[in-house]
């Protein structure tokens, strides 16, 4: 994983108006890093700042979102 590329798709998702949890579902499933690494690298770039002591990024929210995302694969591949 890049580093540059990850803040570059920070970038895009949040240009394109993408909420704090589906960016971090994004990175996770993008670039198989796991939840704690994709939450704190979206919390530390720039653009993402204002969510960093905002309660809108719940941690069950977020598993959640990653699990369902799980389960719909799961029954596209059977």
């Amino acid at each position: 994983m890049s580093e540059q590329r990850v803040s570059e798709r920070l970038s895009e998702l949040h240009e394109a108006g993408v909420s704090p949890v589906l960016a971090i579902k994004a990175l996770v499933e993008e670039f198989g890093i796991g939840l704690g690494q994709a939450k704190e690298a979206l919390l530390l770039y720039p653009d993402w700042s204002e969510h960093a002591s905002s309660s809108e990024i719940h941690h069950a929210e977020i598993v959640a979102t990653l699990n369902k995302a799980e389960a719909h694969r799961q029954t596209e591949a059977k």
